[in-house]
This record gives structure tokens, sequence and C-alpha cells, in this order.
């Protein structure tokens, strides 16, 4: 008897932890429900914050603001600053402009620390030819080769010569140089005093490819059979420098790349950098880089940022825009492969020649030397 007891009391408790299990496991889900809730409120809660930080920077560009500079790095350009500062844009915006304010102060400091390190910052102002734009105190120094057709586009906009691009395209490329050499040029030496305040642009490009650009538009055999525009200079170089030069017609009088590169690289011309063939002058002799303060150094490489900068500084209208380049793609004809084959024949004492005769071109605007031969 005793023995049956024990064994219904171990029955009555194991019948006991049932129950209390099974009164515990809704207890259980209750509490995993309550702290999924909570996770999901969280991330409510979080995706709510993250929207109205979004909706607070939103408000903000809306809004805008005005545009703080360094002017310790900018002492020597007070008309930059003021023009900077004057911007009030959006969050987007003040950061792309004070990036570009950030990207002119280095090029203008690379510029002055290597023209005082060649002795080239005490040298005699030369004769710089100004396109200008009055209305907006814009004065920009062209050098052939580094898209300076399409800029006196936009100073023909800026001066209100023609009212859209519509109009601009209209006019042929010849008659396009004319109007400007007409209208909106001024030739001084150095900066002359009307336009001291006004804004200074100038562009300039990696100098292998300005020399090849140069070389197939002036002085190459055209593939229209006509002759090349610089045809003169071409023949005199063939006629010099080639080996296997002849006077026959029908052998090609054109100079060759490498005949070109002859010519450059010759100590004993004088002319080779006469102010009718500035399509390949170094870019000092052109613009007097080393004694007139620019304020916006353009490169080709950056023009669409570069562009987009100095108009913003204008406050040019919407329509007045860079054009682009010359091929369907908006970009330059001229691309790393084209230039390379140019280069391709050249001895390693030719290409260091070369670049010994535009080092100033190469090291005041951070252009390396390369062996474009490989």
């Amino acid at each position: 008897m005793q023995y049956r007891r024990k064994t219904t009391s171990c029955t009555a408790t194991s019948k006991k932890s049932e129950v209390k299990m099974a009164s515990g496991a809704p207890v259980f889900r209750t509490r995993v429900l309550n702290h999924v809730g909570i996770i999901c409120c969280l991330v409510v809660i979080s995706i709510l914050l993250m929207n109205q930080k979004l909706l607070s920077k939103f408000y903000r560009e809306s809004r805008g603001g005005v545009i703080k500079v360094n002017k310790a790095s900018t002492s020597n350009h007070p008309k930059t600053v003021a023009r900077v500062e004057t911007l009030v844009v959006g969050e987007s915006e003040k950061w792309f402009i004070e990036m570009m304010a950030q990207r002119m102060r280095d090029r203008r400091e690379l510029l002055q620390a290597k023209c005082k390190r060649m002795g080239l910052d005490t040298e005699p102002a030369k004769p710089v030819k100004f396109v200008l734009a009055k209305k907006y105190k814009l004065a920009y120094c062209f050098i052939p080769k580094t898209g300076c057709t399409n800029w006196k586009k936009v100073i023909m906009l800026l001066n209100g010569y023609v009212k859209s691009q519509k109009e601009l395209d209209a006019i042929d490329h010849d008659r396009l140089h004319g109007i400007v050499a007409k209208k909106y040029l001024t030739l001084n030496v150095g900066v002359p005093l009307a336009i001291k305040d006004y804004m200074k642009f100038v562009v300039v490009r990696d100098p292998y490819e300005r020399l090849v650009s140069a070389y197939r538009n002036k002085l190459a055999k055209q593939d229209n059979l006509e002759k090349p525009q610089y045809y003169k200079i071409s023949y005199a170089i063939r006629q010099k420098y080639g080996s296997n030069y002849t006077s026959d017609k029908n052998k090609q009088k054109e100079a060759t790349f490498e005949e070109f590169v002859d010519y450059l690289i010759d100590g004993n011309n004088s002319d080779k950098f006469s102010v009718i063939e500035n399509h390949w002058s170094n870019y000092n002799r052109v613009c007097s880089m080393c004694t007139i303060h620019y304020d916006v150094i353009a490169h080709m490489e950056t023009i669409e940022e570069d562009s987009r900068y100095m108009l913003m500084l204008l406050k040019a209208p919407k329509h007045v825009q860079l054009p682009k380049g010359y091929n369907n793609t908006g970009s330059s004809v001229i691309n790393v492969d084209s230039v390379n084959q140019y280069y391709r024949d050249l001895s390693p004492d030719k290409m260091f020649k070369l670049y010994e005769t535009y080092v100033g071109d190469f090291q005041m605007f951070g252009y390396p030397f390369r062996d474009l031969r490989i």
C-alpha cells in the first residue's frame, strides 16, 4: 500500500508540472511578442529620425547658405574672395564651391612656387592678349589649343552679342574669331589699370596633348587633301629636318610629327615661339603666367567643373554654358591612345629634350613627365 501511494504521489507531481508548463507557455510567448514590439518601435523611430534629418537637409538646401573661404590663403586674390563670399547657394553647391576654391588655391600656389624656383617671378611683363567681358569684369587670356574657340563663344554670350547658343552656332569659325578680335580683344604689356579689378582667367592643358593637337590641326597632311593651315611652316620644317625630303610634287611635303619635334627641340630656332606660332608656344610666353596673378586657372582635364565654378562666380545667366567638344560625345577628339601613337617612334633623347623645352608648362601646372613610347 505504501508503495502504491508513493507511485500515486509521483504521478500527481508530474501532472502538476505539466499544468505549470502549460500555463507558462502563453507567458513566454507574450514576453517574446513584447520584445518584438519594442524592436519594431525602435526601428520605426530610427526611420522617422532619419527622415527628419533628410527633411532638415532639404530645408537647409532650399534656404541655402553663404560661402566662407580661407582668406589667409587667398590674400593675393581679394576679388575671388569677394565673389565667393557673395554667393548664396544650397548645401551641395556650397560644398562644390569650397572644393573648387581650394583647387584654385592649390593651383595658384603651385604656379607661384615654380615661377619663383625658376627665377621667372621677377621677369619683365610680356605683351598679353585679353578677351574681355566688361559687364562681368572677366579678362580671359587665351592660349591656342586649349579650347579657346569655345571660351570665345562664352565671352560673346556674356557680352550679349548673341542671345542663345543656337545663334552662336550659326557663326562660322573664322568670323567668330574676327568678331572677338575686333570687339573684345585688348593687347597690353602686363595688366592695364582699366582691368586691374577684373577676374583673370586662363586655361591650360597637358603639353603632350596640346602639341599633338597643334600638329594635327595646323601642320599635318589633311584628310580632305587640302593644304594644312600653316603649310608654309610645315613645308619648311620638312625641308630642313626630313631625312628623305624631295622636291618631287608627288611626294609628301608636310612635316611628320617627329620632324615637328625636331624643330621644337632645336635650340637654334629663334622663330619657333614667335607670335604667329602661339599654337605651340609655352604658356608663360603667351600669358605671362609668372607676372600676372590669375584668379581661375582651369585645366582641360577638369574643364567641366572648372567652367561651372567660374560661371558661378560670375553669376552668369543660365543659358551661358561652355559648349561641348568637337565630336558627337561632347569630348575632345584627342585621347590617350591617339596621343601615344604620335610619340611612339621618338627616341628617349628626343622625349627628354621635348620635356626640357616645355619644362615650365609641365611643372607650373602639375603635369608629369611621361614616356609615351611605351
